[in-house]
């Protein structure tokens, strides 16, 4: 005999409220505005790196590593934002 799958034991979904998910959106929703700033923050940070006239060896290197980890985060925080 097969269990039948509306016998209610087992792991499966809990059921959520329309409260808690509206929360839930809420929490994605500033984790990604969140770090979309930190990205705008990182790209000044890696311009300032590239124009401050005080270069040492290897600042070149962290500012293009900033500037680039912060731009990829932007793009995908945006393409998140927009759906």
């Amino acid at each position: 005999m097969e269990p039948s799958s509306n016998s209610g034991v087992g792991p499966g979904p809990l059921p959520t409220s329309g409260r808690s998910r509206r929360s839930e959106h809420r929490f994605e929703n500033r984790l990604i505005v969140g770090l979309d700033r930190a990205a705008v923050g990182g790209l000044v940070l890696g311009l300032a790196l590239y124009v401050l006239p005080l270069w040492r060896e290897g600042r070149l290197g962290w500012a293009f590593f900033v500037t680039l980890i912060s731009t990829l985060l932007h793009i995908y925080t945006s393409h998140q934002r927009s759906t």
